[in-house]
């Protein structure tokens, strides 16, 4: 049949919304070319290309394919063909004011790699757009205020947002459309260059922006208690001083934003922060024609009491800054480095930094790529309540790194990186929490050179884990592993910028990954040897990187009170901070590597022992949940936690344990079970006049699998095969929030117990 292009979602989809494409219809293993077109509103035209070769089925998935060198990109980029779009005129961007328009996106297939194109074999067209059905945009001239609010559809009421933009001045629209089709009741607001407002305004006043919010908080769709704020650039910058002046704000999300007031002086009430000064012959011009800015400003951290710089230690809200690498305008990396350590150092914990590589500082030659990052930002920082999301385990994601202008050219060539020796890069350098993502970076390779990456680390019983995975460079002889699949015959394959830590295997059978000192680090070892090779060939990088369990400041503190025996672990500063008990498995023994990672995150963890463990029962008969109800009331009266309640965190027979108390006992928020039963099992457990007796465990049914791995999935007996069974623990009475994290291949507990629950209810 004749080629045809497969879009998912088919016609339209949302602008920041995943994109996917198949080619069907080619011969197997044919060579192509896609290229993709957009028009802007100005009439200016954006394109990319990449070059494939379809599956010995004749179809190509992106989401599957790497894209061959010779395009705009190479790898596994399944969005690749629309984050990658440039002008074909230098210096320009994306330009969208109309958000009621799609942008319509034109998508061809040629046949070959040839320059220019070959034949055309086939063409679709796909709306872009940047309304949900249902959400309503509302011009607001308000006292002073000249804006847009964009409002989710319904008429429930909605986290708010305040959408600042930079120095370009006027209106800009498209990040607010974009967050409000997620959920947010979301304010465009100008402040000069825009309608009745200064075109060239001497000076800025705070109090503008402060009416901009209470706008927000008298709206009847607004969710109080306070507004968060976006801000890219001089906008990021006015978000600063919003945060640290004025009341109400709760989160502040920084794009590329300076620390400190610069251009123009910032006024609020009887207080003028004058502008950093600006030396304009420290103006560079790049090689590419692109001006240099980064050095025209002083450093305000350089000069103690400097008068410029925004007194973030005031601000209450929680702070997360989005720093460009490669900002040729505002050290932006730099200045969130000196300013997170600033804050550190005085106890805050309100603060977090996402570093962007190769990031430059503009953010609009693309609104739809920058829309991915923004709502994902967002939710990171979680406008709702920043501790809302971590309580759930889930992982900050990486912000991508496709947003930049990819219209400013790289900074070193191919040609010199060739020329040196390999290196790796690491970002952190040299030291990052265990649950920090980690970028690596080969640089210094020859053109597509073939390589093999390997990671080790030595655990404190003295085991080995290693993983290794291999890889092909890019034309510039660079490996970046955020942009580069992993070939086939290493330990992992495919796109995973983080596959060389999570994929760490134990050299002897069955051992597991043993951390009881978290004050120490674990070392980890990476090296580069040449080819793809087994053995390796010849080793041409390495390095070392500790991946450490507490960050700067956060207190470990045994806890020796009554009956409980435990670790608690609490993030830095003499605030509160919501509170949370984590409790291990059938190892018995005191685990402390959670907690301590949960503290990081500002949360007031316990680690709990509750047998095997100094003067604890070691191989008890029953257990009492009395003993875990102390533990729940030690927590609830410790000065630095918040109450009212508290969250548990428990795997395996804790997962059980947790989700009993939450049956209970009072003062239970969340439950996050990890792998856990929905029954008692192995002991009875007692709580005042009621014994829960364990499920029946039948060890004829104990199975050993090929691999000499024990399978007990079947020993217990199905809880929900006899009503009323009295092992399975009421979780109707439980008042918390559970979350039932379940692994579809334990051979422990099954998975089937934990779906079953649903049907009981």
């Amino acid at each position: 049949m004749a080629p045809t292009i497969c879009l998912s979602p088919a016609t339209r989809s949302l602008f920041d919304e995943p994109l996917a494409i198949t080619v069907q219809g080619l011969s197997p293993r044919q060579q192509v070319t896609l290229r993709t077109s957009l028009q802007d509103e100005t009439g200016e035209l954006f394109q990319a290309c990449a070059r494939y070769q379809a599956g010995d089925d004749g179809e190509l998935d992106l989401a599957r394919c790497p894209a061959l060198p010779g395009g705009s990109f190479s790898g596994l980029e399944p969005m690749g063909l629309l984050w990658a779009l440039q002008p074909q005129k230098p210096f320009r961007c994306m330009v969208k004011r109309d958000m009621q328009s799609p942008f319509v996106l034109q998508l061809e297939v040629f046949e070959g790699h040839g320059e220019p194109p070959g034949r055309l074999l086939a063409q679709a067209q796909h709306e872009r757009v940047f309304l949900r059905d249902g959400v309503r945009r509302v011009p607001v001239r308000e006292g002073r205020i000249r804006a847009t609010l964009f409002l989710p559809p319904g008429e429930d009421t909605f986290p708010g947002i305040i959408d600042i933009h930079g120095y370009a001045g006027g209106l800009f629209e498209h990040r607010a459309s974009l967050l409000a089709n997620h959920g947010f009741a979301t304010l465009a607001l100008a402040y000069f260059k825009y309608e009745d407002l200064p075109q060239d305004p001497t000076e800025l006043h705070l109090e503008y922006f402060e009416e901009a919010v209470n706008y927000m908080l008298q709206h009847p769709q607004v969710k109080g208690p306070g507004v968060g704020l976006l801000g890219y650039s001089k906008g990021a910058e006015l978000s600063f001083a919003m945060a640290a002046f004025l009341k109400n704000i709760t989160a502040v999300v920084s794009l590329n934003g300076p620390v400190a007031n610069t251009i123009i002086p910032l006024c609020y009430k009887d207080k003028i922060i004058p502008p950093l000064p600006f030396n304009e012959q420290k103006v560079k011009v790049m090689d590419s024609d692109v001006i240099d800015c980064s050095e025209v400003l002083p450093d305000p951290f350089q000069a103690p009491g400097n008068q410029s710089l925004i007194p973030l230690e005031k601000a209450e809200a929680q702070l997360l800054l989005i720093a460009g690498q490669d900002d040729r305008v505002v050290k932006s990396e730099y200045y969130a480095t000196k300013v997170c350590k600033l804050l550190q150092a005085q106890g805050k914990a309100n603060f977090q930094k996402k570093p962007q590589l190769k990031r430059r500082h503009s953010e609009d030659s693309n609104p739809g790529a920058m829309g991915q990052v923004i709502t994902r930002s967002l939710c990171q920082v979680n406008f709702r309540g920043w501790q809302k999301q971590l309580p759930w385990l889930s992982p900050v994601p990486a912000v991508p790194q496709h947003c930049s202008p990819t219209w400013i050219p790289r900074m070193t060539s191919a040609h010199s990186l060739s020329s040196m020796a390999p290196t790796i890069q690491l970002s952190p350098a040299t030291r990052s929490l265990f649950d920090e993502p980690l970028a690596i970076t080969v640089q210094g390779l020859s053109p597509r050179q073939q390589v093999t990456l390997r990671t080790s680390l030595q655990d404190e019983t003295g085991e080995l884990f290693q993983a290794c995975a291999r890889y092909q460079a890019g034309d510039d002889g660079e490996l970046d592993l955020a942009r580069c699949p992993a070939l086939p015959g290493g330990s992992f394959s495919g796109l995973e910028p983080m596959g060389l830590l999570w994929a760490l295997q134990p050299q002897k059978p069955f051992r597991r990954l043993v951390k009881r000192d978290v004050q120490s680090p674990f070392v980890l070892q990476l090296e580069v040897f040449e080819g793809h090779g087994e053995p390796p060939g010849r080793l041409l990088a390495q390095a070392q990187h500790e991946r450490v369990f507490l960050r700067d400041g956060v207190r470990r503190v045994p806890v020796r009170e009554g009956r409980i025996r435990a670790t608690l672990f609490l993030p830095p500063g003499e605030d509160t901070f919501p509170g949370i008990i984590d409790i291990h498995g059938y190892a018995g023994g005191l685990f402390e590597h959670r907690a301590s990672l949960l503290a990081n995150h500002g949360f007031a963890t316990l680690a709990l022992a509750y047998f095997k463990y100094e003067d604890l029962p070691q191989d008890p008969t029953e257990l009492h949940l009395e003993y875990f109800e102390e533990a729940v009331n030690y927590m609830l009266q410790h000065p630095q936690v918040k109450g009212p309640g508290v969250g548990l965190l428990g795997y395996s027979k804790g997962a059980e344990l947790s989700l009993a108390m939450a049956a209970f006992l009072k003062n239970i928020t969340a439950v996050v079970s990890l792998n856990g039963p929905v029954a008692n099992t192995i002991i009875p457990l007692c709580y005042k006049d009621k014994i829960i007796p364990p499920l029946p465990f039948d060890e004829q049914k104990v199975k050993v699998m090929d691999s000499d791995v024990i399978d007990c999935s079947e020993v217990l007996a199905d809880p929900f095969q006899a009503p009323g069974n009295q092992s399975l623990i009421p979780l109707e009475k439980a008042e918390a929030q559970l979350l039932l994290i379940a692994g579809q291949d334990d051979r422990v507990v099954k998975i089937m117990q934990v779906s079953g629950l649903g049907r009981a209810w």
